[in-house]
């Protein structure tokens, strides 16, 4: 895979077992409150997840078996 910017970073994706997403996600919902305010945050939660940005666990271990798979990076 390549990265955007300035040269190139060859990384190797891995999918994410269910069991492990749920955390993951809530992570990044989090992450995105304090990176990008709570409007572009509840937008992406709605967006990329169909959640709330402040989803609960059940809401969060709903998803995780269909249309989200988040993928792992390691750098080669």
């Amino acid at each position: 895979m390549r990265s955007s910017g300035a040269g190139e970073r060859r990384v190797r994706l891995q999918e994410l077992a269910p069991a492990g997403r749920g955390d993951i996600i809530a992570a990044y919902l989090r992450a995105g409150g304090k990176r990008s305010g709570a409007q572009a945050n509840a937008e992406q939660a709605r967006y990329y997840f169909g959640l709330e940005p402040q989803a609960t666990p059940a809401d969060i271990a709903a998803i995780v078996d269909y249309g989200v798979s988040p993928l792992l990076w390691t750098r080669d």
